[in-house]
């Protein structure tokens, strides 16, 4: 396979792409690259497995944003199994049972490490186990100002600042009888120059005690004239504005708790939260992603995973191909918020309890109501549905407590317009005989449930589109809680007209629109052969369409052409050669397995000896024969800019020689 790429003159491959412009791999001077539009963001899954916007250029470029890293542990011999090794025992203090024992004689006798195993400014976490207590103080000092006080037994976390100058932990008694094992030392922190702020149970915290302008800092992340998008979540609000800053410019003030986002062109490498004006408050899930602007972005989408035991994705294990779409609107105007749907009864939403597919958390927790009058928990918005038309609802859910839940519409559709899914084992259950129901497995316990059904009524009135029950019945099941139960998680909810669900399109407070996928003019006259030569891709089609979707070489006209594609139906190829006006090949067989799965097919046109190879199989050859015609580019549409390529594709190639039939076969084996 190798070699036969090598003797291709054009091949296309998911691996780059520039604003307005898809790269090929070969040729290397940048002859075969596409032009691209799309002018609309689009999202896509990316290599870890999650859905983002197309313009987001990195992944987060923060270190330890949740402040839950902890370092190596810093003190030898915590547990005191090696007896009184790497410990100083002051008055009063013994060694015995794996434990440190004060007798209490002492108002002033230290415990203490044998040596420094820090220096200068430290934040960190200790925990200690106390036992035996009878009465006393014991004080723990890692700090030349700040000590600990503990008068009972008991297991003891708590964070501060080493920073004594001999580097070492101190415990004093003060007339303390008792025991101690257990200790540990361990920095937290790490990556962050904490000026004034504080790291504690997976957050940093500023009381506004160390200054009016405290900044918490991390070095050499960000490049300077480049957009960044940040979010974080601040905590324990009390008073004071926070701030990103890039010096010498500063992102939008934020107060109060919640999650923030702010934007923000870097000045320099180093980026900061500034506590401002007496800030008292706490931050964590914190984030910094570079972006762009740019809109004529082409995707490389992933899917094919691999899991983990615990189903989770394992990043980077999956495979790209570019995905190109045509326009569609997304109809609800709050998809990721569903708080904001027309009518919610008998339930509750919980917004930000959840890792959604984005790797953020911001999904919302469908919880049930006890109010056992209403026999029916409903989650539902308003929509003008029009008589006749196709709609498809789509929402990325997760099982929490209950396995079942039901996506249907109301009073515009027939009573047959719904489907139950298994949100526990990834199948669709009974479905209505009006809908086309479809559920796809997003890895980490998420799936994309969708149902296609046709309005039978034009009516402005309530719609069902989404309800909840644990059972696998019929529509609109009626079903009663008698205890709070946590139903499920939902992210990303879409509403199109149109007979399948494309990728996500984010919405927030209005209708969205993303523009369809322009892929063209790729190749040269230079780099396709007129007169033999083969076309290679291997493509999928996206869901239920009713158009033919198109690629290959052309030269503008319908006198030279050599096109691949799918029917506007989801049962055949077509696929055509018309060469100096001669049409040598004509063939429209049927897909031998799934429609939306990929096929490789690879076309030879040759005067007398031109042939077809999908999957391995021959299955056309004709010795129909023609003169040279004349082919300028390589296009994901038909030769008049028609019927464009929609669906998904892994390659696409140009040889500027005839192939033979093994080396067809090998070239398109799965």
């Amino acid at each position: 396979m190798s070699n036969l790429l090598d003797k291709a003159s054009v091949i296309l491959t998911p691996t780059a792409y520039d604003n307005g412009t898809t790269l090929c791999v070969k040729p290397s001077d940048g002859s075969g690259d596409f032009q691209f539009s799309r002018n609309s963001a689009a999202t896509r899954v990316n290599a870890q497995g999650l859905v983002e916007n197309v313009q987001i250029l990195s992944s987060n470029l923060v270190q330890n944003g949740d402040f839950s890293e902890e370092g190596a542990e810093e003190v030898s011999n915590g547990s005191f199994t090696n007896g009184s090794t790497d410990w100083n025992l002051g008055t009063g203090w013994s060694i015995g049972e794996n434990k440190a024992i004060s007798d209490g004689v002492s108002i002033n006798s230290n415990l203490s490490t044998l040596s420094a195993f820090y220096s200068g400014s430290l934040s960190v976490k200790m925990t200690i186990t106390v036992t035996d207590y009878v009465s006393g103080i014991l004080k723990i000092f890692l700090s030349t100002t700040n000590f600990t006080e503990i008068t009972s037994n008991g297991d003891y976390t708590f964070y501060t600042t080493a920073d004594r100058t001999d580097g070492k932990l101190y415990l004093k008694s003060v007339n303390f009888i008792g025991s101690v094992t257990n200790i540990s030392v361990k920095e937290v922190g790490m990556d962050w120059d904490l000026n004034g702020w504080e790291i504690s149970e997976n957050k940093a915290t500023c009381d506004a005690s160390g200054g009016s302008a405290l900044t918490i800092l991390q070095q050499g992340i960000l490049t300077s004239g480049k957009t960044y998008k940040i979010t974080y979540t601040i905590l324990d609000y009390v008073q004071g504005l926070l701030r990103f800053r890039s010096s010498p410019v500063s992102g939008d003030y934020t107060s109060g708790n919640g999650e923030h986002t702010v934007y923000i062109v870097a000045q320099n490498a180093t980026f900061g939260l500034q506590g401002l004006n007496g800030f008292i408050g706490s931050i964590t899930n914190l984030s910094i992603i570079e972006i762009t602007t740019d809109t004529n972005l082409p995707r490389i989408n992933y899917e094919g995973f691999s899991y983990d035991g615990s189903g989770n994705i394992i990043p980077n294990s999956g495979c790209g191909s570019w995905l190109f779409e045509p326009q569609t609107t997304q109809l609800l105007p709050y998809s990721e918020d569903f708080s904001q749907w027309t009518g919610i009864i008998n339930l509750s939403i919980g917004l930000n309890e959840g890792v959604s597919p984005s790797g953020e958390v911001n999904a919302n927790l469908l919880s049930l109501g006890v109010d056992v009058s209403v026999t029916r928990h409903r989650l539902y918005l308003l929509y003008n549905f029009v008589l006749g038309n196709e709609y498809t609802f789509s929402v990325f859910a997760k099982k929490d407590e209950q396995d079942w839940f039901q996506l249907m519409y109301g009073a515009a559709f027939d009573t047959q317009s719904y489907a139950n899914f298994d949100l526990a084992n990834g199948v669709v259950g009974n479905v209505g005989t009006s809908t086309d129901a479809n559920i796809v497995d997003y890895g980490n316990g998420w799936y994309r449930c969708s149902i296609t059904c046709t309005a039978t009524a034009t009516i402005s009135s309530t719609y069902e589109i989404l309800t909840t029950n644990n059972t696998n019945s019929g529509r609109y099941p009626s079903y009663q809680s008698t205890t709070n139960t946590n139903v499920c998680f939902l992210w990303g909810g879409q509403l199109e007209e149109q007979s399948y669900a494309t990728s996500y399109i984010p919405s927030n407070g209005s209708q969205v629109t993303r523009n369809q996928d322009v892929c063209t003019n790729g190749g040269s006259l230079a780099t396709i052969n007129s007169t033999e030569g083969v076309l290679y891709a291997e493509i999928a089609r996206s869901e239920e369409q009713n158009l033919y979707r198109l690629l290959g070489i052309d030269d503008g006209t319908s006198n030279n052409y050599v096109k691949m594609g799918f029917e506007n139906s989801r049962g055949a190829f077509w696929i055509r050669a018309v060469i100096n006006g001669v049409t040598s090949i004509s063939s429209d067989n049927a897909l031998t397995s799934n429609p939306n799965e990929f096929y490789k097919i690879a076309i030879r046109y040759q005067s007398g000896n031109s042939a077809i190879y999908i999957n391995g199989t021959s299955v056309l050859t004709t010795t129909t024969t023609f003169s040279s015609g004349n082919f300028t580019a390589l296009d994901f549409n038909h030769w008049n800019n028609s019927l464009n390529f929609f669906g998904k594709t892994k390659c696409v190639a140009v040889w500027k020689e005839a192939l033979s039939d093994s080396e067809l076969q090998s070239l398109t084996t799965i």
